[in-house]
C-alpha cells in the first residue's frame, strides 16, 4: 500500500510543467568566494570550504576554477597577499605578525610568497610605498 503512494508521488513530481523551475540556488563559486573572504586569515582548505558549502572538494574545484579562471588556492592566495599589502602600506605591523593576521603559519612562507607575486619582499614593497 505504500509503495504505490510513493509511485504515484514521485511520478506527480516528475510530470511538473517544465517550464516550473526550482528557485535559485546561490552561486558556488561566489559563496566559496565570499567563504575566502571572510575567513583567509584561518587555516582555509579546499575540503573545509566544501564541506562548509555541502559539495564534495572535487566539485567545488572545477566550478570554481571554471568560473573564476583561477583555483581555490591561488584566489586565497591572492586576497591573502592584497592584505599583506594593505597592512604593509597602512601600519607597522613586523611581518611576522602581518603573517599571523593574513592566515600564514610562517612568517618565511609570506616572503617568499609575497616575492614570488610582487617581485619585491615585504621590506622592499613598504619601502617603496612609503617613498610614493
Amino acid at each position: 500500500m505504500i509503495k504505490p503512494i510513493i509511485w504515484v508521488i514521485a511520478k506527480k513530481l516528475a510530470l511538473r510543467h517544465p517550464e516550473e523551475k526550482a528557485e535559485p540556488v546561490p552561486d558556488l563559486a561566489e559563496s566559496a568566494r565570499l567563504y575566502i573572504d571572510a575567513h583567509y586569515m584561518e587555516p582555509v582548505t579546499v575540503a573545509g570550504i566544501a564541506a562548509a558549502l555541502f559539495v564534495t572538494p572535487v566539485y567545488l574545484g572545477q566550478v570554481f576554477r571554471k568560473a573564476m579562471n583561477m583555483t581555490i588556492r591561488q584566489y586565497l592566495m591572492t586576497v591573502r597577499i592584497e592584505r599583506t599589502k594593505e597592512l604593509l602600506e597602512r601600519t607597522s605591523l613586523h611581518v611576522y605578525e602581518i603573517a599571523d593576521r593574513v592566515g600564514f603559519a610562517e612568517s618565511k612562507y609570506l616572503v617568499a610568497c609575497f616575492q614570488k607575486e610582487t617581485g619585491l619582499s615585504p621590506a622592499a614593497w613598504r619601502r617603496e610605498k612609503a617613498g610614493k
